[in-house]
Formats: structure tokens, sequence, C-alpha cells
């Protein structure tokens, strides 16, 4: 995957299937109940927890009075100069530039806020793909074509617990769709970290814009940060609520960098609007749990930061690698 201002890019790529490589699509969707956001909270980890139910229909999230109080604190970030990056992946949609904001003045960071009274902006519209960890779309293609690693995690795949779907790591690495009765988990193997991740367009390790912006981020002075640790990211593990087309809300935890861009910090962080398009990238699981099928391949999603998700599946396995 190409990078711009990056001195050594780490072993990780998007991939993209198209519904050639899906002989199936998911199903079960109608026995599952859809959970809200209900704001910081203890997390439940046990999937006997949940209890499937009749179909429940999520409005679509909206802005809120908070969410202009979050986008006037991050108007700091708004200093980062946006740069696309492009690469060239054989099964990838061309990825779409998008207006870059003009670039203001270096602002000092915006003090702590405390997790329970942190807001974030909700981002609409967003051109969404999905990837499966372990995939290898062309073995020839090098780093551009694979997800054996990610931006933070060379071995990725392998403290994954192997192919997020059917078969070795590698090309012969096949997605599969997830149902709601399996609480959306890979069917045929047992994740050793959470299935529910998605990549952002900022790498805040490898890439030097975004590095340079650390500590601008919302939590980046919270009590356990770990600003002073430049090779330890600081957005890893955190947690994002994905709102699909048809108003279902599904959570997940950001587990890589991408797609097509690395430090498009004012997006990621305000109401700017995104470098480059699609602006986020999600797990088989999240695809289906938001209520699209993989042959579909790109969908029109919400999403935005949330400090702790609700109790869902996506808490069975929650991933604390750093």
């Amino acid at each position: 995957m190409g990078r711009h201002c990056v001195p050594s890019p780490p072993a990780h790529k998007r991939l993209r299937w198209t519904a050639a490589a899906v002989a199936v699509t998911a199903t079960g969707l109608a026995g599952w109940t859809v959970l809200g956001h209900s704001g910081p909270g203890s997390v439940t980890t046990a999937r006997s927890d949940l209890t499937p139910s009749a179909p429940a229909s999520a409005a679509p999230a909206t802005s809120t009075p908070a969410d202009s109080a979050a986008v006037s604190q991050s108007s700091a970030l708004l200093a980062v100069q946006h740069g696309a990056v492009g690469r060239t992946a054989g099964r990838s949609p061309s990825p779409t530039a998008a207006p870059a904001a003009p670039a203001t003045s270096p602002a000092a960071p915006a003090p702590a806020v405390s997790p329970s009274t942190r807001s974030y902006p909700l981002h609409t519209g967003v051109r969404t793909t999905w990837f499966n960890v372990g995939g290898v779309d062309n073995p020839d293609g090098g780093e551009e074509t694979q997800n054996v690693g990610s931006a933070w995690d060379a071995a990725w795949s392998t403290h994954f617990g192997g192919c997020d779907g059917v078969g070795p790591v590698g090309p012969q690495c096949i997605p599969e769709p997830r149902v709601a009765s399996n609480d959306w988990f890979p069917q045929h193997m047992t994740p050793m970290e959470n299935p529910f991740y998605v990549a952002i367009p900022l790498d805040d390790v490898n890439d030097a814009t975004a590095a340079a912006a650390r500590s601008s981020f919302p939590w980046a002075h919270d009590p356990d940060s770990m600003l002073g640790s430049p090779s330890t990211s600081l957005v890893k593990n955190r947690w994002v609520a994905v709102t699909g087309p048809n108003g279902r809300t599904c959570y997940a935890q950001v587990e890589d960098a991408g797609p097509w861009s690395y430090h498009d910090v004012a997006y990621v962080f305000s109401a700017a609007p995104p470098v480059v398009r699609p602006s986020l990238d999600v797990s088989p699981s999240v695809f289906n749990c938001i209520g699209v099928d993989l042959d579909v391949g790109e969908t029109t999603t919400s999403w935005r930061f949330v400090d702790s998700p609700p109790p869902g599946p996506w808490t069975n396995v929650v991933t604390t690698r750093r």
C-alpha cells in the first residue's frame, strides 16, 4: 500500500473481496436484536448473556448538540495538512479524492476531557468496504494485496488465531458470511482477538504527519495514555459505533489503518470531510452485523468513536494487545 511520509511501512494491507470470491451470503439477520449505545458502563463478556429475539429496528444515528462541542474541541486538528495516498490492489475499488480542508495555523492541544463527558463527531455518508485478517488477494503483489499483518502488529494474523474465514492464512484464506445465531463470529475458526474490527485512515506510529498530531487526540492525556511511547498507537483498540444503511448499529475496535490514507487526522477527529473515499474498512463480522451481505463489497455507513460499547457479541472477545 503506497504511503507518504513513512520511513518504514509495516507489512499490512487492505483486502477487498468481490462477488466472485464469496459464493454464499449472510443469513439469520431476522433473529438478532440490535443493541443501542447506552454510554459508558461495564461490559459483559459471556456469550451466553446474549439471547436472540425478534428483529428490532434501530434509528440511524444523528448528530446531537454534543457533536458541535466535539467539533469545536477538535478545531486544532484542522491544522493537519491533508494528503492523499493511493494504491493499486487488483480488486480494490478506486479511491475518490475529496475536497481538502484549508490549512490553518497550528494550535495548542486541547486539554484532557473525562471519558464520562466526552463526545465525538458523527461521520455520515461514509463509503465503507470490508477486509479479513489473513487474506492475500495476490501472492505476487507484495504488501499492497495482503492482510497478514496490520499497521501496528506485523503478526496480526498469528495473534488473531489464523485466517478470519475458511482456510489457512494466505491466498486460500476465504472470507465467509456471518449469522446472528453465531453472534456474527466466524464459523470455521475460533478468534483469539476481536472479530469485530475496523481500519480508519490514521496511522499514528508509522506516518510522520499523523504521529506529529498525537498530542491532539481526544484521549492523548488520559491517565492510561501511551502518548510518551511513540511506537504504541493511541488509536489501536479504541471502540467505534458503525451504523449500516438500514439503521442497524454494531460496535468494533480499531485494529488497522487505511484504507488509502494514513494521516487524515482532521477527518477522524472532527467534522472535516475525508481526504479520499472509501474512508472506512470493516471486518466481515461488522459488515454482516450491520445488515449488509459480503458480496455487496461496498456500502454506506455512519460511524463515530465511543469510549465504551454496550454489551453485545463484540465484547465476547476483546483485543487488548497494544
